[in-house]
């Protein structure tokens, strides 16, 4: 089972708290008195099926990384590389769905911040340090934080809106700087999409791909704003194919070393 037992049942508690305060936060969503449903809904808020997906595959991804834990294998990089971040990640998850189901949007956005900043540190500390030496490192601990990591930038952005912006109204009339807000939101998260991949190394396609179904969740939300809708399909659809350019990148790196091979013979 390996060392540093009472980090990895720690961690045992940590993922039944966390999942518990998500299943909490969607059975509570529809509730006619959760101010997520007014006063926290925005022009950046997702379709219900994004989060469903996400933190359903999070999840899963998460109970195997407890169990590969204590496998020999996965110690060093339990220990050294994601070492106390689950705990806290755990911990500041549930202050931040506590917030906002009771409405607290801004101390929420600064919950986010300290969130999005432990789930960043476990995640280049995991990458950049420990990296994958089998199919269960990869399947296990790094495909998990790479989601999550994609999936906090979008929650961060998206609590920010909550804080930051006036609720929609459904009229025609809408401010040039909201729309600017908005925008800019958008565009952050598909230029963070294209530094997953181009910046981290080899890539980091499920980032990406997280950020491009959160940016397909926001157009599908809000097509009634056309002026939000259409540049999160277009930038969703972007990121998508671009997600898949270090795969490329590699089959025509491939066929040019297989071409400028001399026969032998």
């Amino acid at each position: 089972m390996g060392g540093h037992i009472f980090l990895k049942i720690s961690n045992i508690i940590a993922y039944f708290v966390f999942a518990g305060f998500h299943l909490k936060a969607i059975l509570t969503f529809n509730e006619y008195d959760d101010p997520r449903n007014e006063e926290g809904y925005t022009y950046l808020c997702l379709a219900p099926f994004v989060f469903y997906t996400i933190l359903t595959l999070l999840h899963i991804q998460f109970l195997g990384f407890i169990i590969y834990q204590f496998f020999p294998k996965a110690n060093e990089t339990v220990a050294h590389g994601v070492s106390w971040h689950f705990v806290a990640i755990s911990i500041l998850n549930s202050a931040f769905l506590i917030l906002s189901i009771k409405g607290y949007f801004i101390l929420a956005f600064l919950v986010a911040i300290l969130f999005a900043s432990q789930v960043s540190v476990a995640y280049f500390s995991v990458r950049t340090k420990f990296p994958a030496e089998n199919w269960a490192d990869g399947l296990l601990i790094h495909a998990p934080l790479s989601i999550f990591h994609g999936w906090i930038v979008v929650e961060t952005i998206v609590a920010a809106n909550m804080a930051i912006l006036p609720r929609p109204t459904g009229g025609d009339e809408i401010e040039a700087w909201i729309k600017f807000a908005v925008w800019f939101s958008i565009i952050f998260l598909q230029l963070t999409a294209v530094g997953y991949i181009d910046v981290q190394g080899k890539g980091d396609v499920l980032g990406s791909l997280v950020i491009a179904f959160s940016l397909f969740g926001i157009g599908y939300q809000q097509q009634e704003y056309n002026w939000v809708s259409w540049p999160a399909y277009l930038l969703s659809f972007f990121t998508f194919i671009y997600s898949f350019s270090p795969f490329v990148k590699n089959w025509y790196r491939r066929r040019a070393i297989e071409g400028s091979t001399p026969l032998l013979g």
